[in-house]
C-alpha cells in the first residue's frame, strides 16, 4: 500500500522537458512543434512531458514604454491576441491528440484566452493534458511579475490543483509563483510526485538586470536553479525546472518590430529528484532534456 502511493505503484517513471524555440507569435506553427515533441518524447519512453512558461505561443519580450508609438503598440497587442489559445479549442484538441498518440502526460505553459464572450483578458496559464488526451484543467499565474501585468491578467486561487493520474500527482507553477510561501503551500499540501515549474529561463542578475543577464548562469545556481531544488526538498516531489529557450530564427514574419524584442531566455532546463539532486541539467541545448 505505502509504495502505492507513490508514482502510482512504479518502481520509476521517465520524465521530460521539451527546450525547443516555439515559432514566435504562430500559434499554428508552435502547435506544430510541440505535437512532434511530445510524440518524440513519448516513443523515448517519456510518461511525462513539460514545456517552459508562455511556451505556446511566446512569451511577451517586448517593451512597451513612452517611447513606443501606439502604432507600433497596437499592431504588437493584435499578433498577441490573435495567437492567445481558447480552453477547450481546436488548438488544444491537437495537443490533446499529441498526448494521446505519444502515450504521455503534457503540462504546457501557453497564453490563455479568457473563453467568456467579449472578455479579451489573457492569462499566464499552465494546460494539464493526461495521456488518454483529457484535459485535466489549467492554473493561470495568480499575479503577474512587474511588467508582465501589462499582458496578463491576474489569475484566482480555485485553480491551485493537483492532478491525480495513473504515474503519480501533478502539480505547477508560474515562474515567480514558485517562490511564494503560501502559494507554495496550497499546492504541496495536496501531495505531488511531480512539480513543474515553468520559467522563461534561467535567468542571472548578474548584470543588473533582466535584459542584460547575458550570459546565462551555467552553474545551476541561478534563483530559478535555486528555487527548484528548494522546492523539490519542501515537497518531496520531482522538480521538472521547465525553462525557454528563443531563436531569432523562429519568429513569425508577420510580428512587426522583431528588433524590439529581448529574447533573454537561453534555456537551463533541470530536473531535480526529491531531495535537490541534479538528475538532468542544467541544460542549454536545443532538444529535450530527460530524467
Amino acid at each position: 500500500m505505502a509504495q502505492e502511493k507513490h508514482l502510482g505503484g512504479r518502481d520509476k517513471v521517465t520524465a521530460a522537458i521539451v527546450q525547443r524555440p516555439p515559432v514566435y507569435m504562430d500559434k499554428n506553427g508552435s502547435i506544430e512543434v510541440a505535437c512532434a515533441a511530445i510524440i518524440e518524447a513519448g516513443r523515448n519512453g517519456a510518461e511525462l512531458v513539460a514545456f517552459g512558461e508562455g511556451w505556446l505561443a511566446g512569451y511577451p519580450f517586448w517593451t512597451e514604454g513612452w517611447e513606443m508609438k501606439m502604432s507600433e503598440w497596437g499592431a504588437m497587442r493584435e499578433i498577441w491576441q490573435d495567437n492567445a489559445v481558447v480552453v477547450p479549442s481546436r488548438d488544444t484538441d491537437r495537443l490533446a491528440a499529441a498526448a494521446r498518440e505519444g502515450n504521455t502526460h503534457v503540462v504546457i505553459g501557453f497564453n490563455e484566452m479568457d473563453e467568456r464572450p467579449n472578455v479579451g483578458t489573457i492569462y499566464n496559464a499552465l494546460l494539464f493534458i493526461d495521456r488518454h488526451g483529457t484535459i485535466l484543467g489549467t492554473h493561470r499565474k495568480l499575479q503577474p511579475t512587474m511588467p508582465e501585468r501589462t499582458f496578463w491578467g491576474q489569475g484566482g486561487a480555485g485553480d491551485l490543483k493537483v492532478f491525480e493520474t495513473d504515474i503519480g500527482r501533478i502539480g505547477g507553477l508560474v515562474c515567480g509563483e514558485n517562490w511564494m510561501p503560501l502559494v507554495k503551500a496550497a499546492i504541496i499540501m495536496q501531495g505531488q510526485d511531480f512539480h513543474i515549474a515553468a520559467w522563461p529561463g534561467a535567468l542571472s542578475y548578474d548584470k543588473g538586470t533582466v535584459n542584460d543577464s547575458e550570459p546565462l548562469d551555467k552553474r545551476g545556481t541561478s534563483p530559478v536553479h535555486c528555487s527548484g531544488r528548494q522546492y523539490s526538498c519542501d515537497s518531496n516531489a520531482f522538480v521538472l525546472n521547465a525553462c525557454g529557450l528563443y531563436s531569432r530564427d523562429k519568429i513569425s514574419p508577420k510580428f512587426p518590430y522583431p528588433e524590439k524584442l529581448h529574447m533573454y531566455a537561453d534555456g537551463g532546463s533541470t530536473i531535480f529528484g526529491p531531495s535537490g539532486q541534479f538528475l538532468a541539467g542544467p541544460d542549454y541545448n536545443e532538444g529535450i532534456v530527460y530524467a
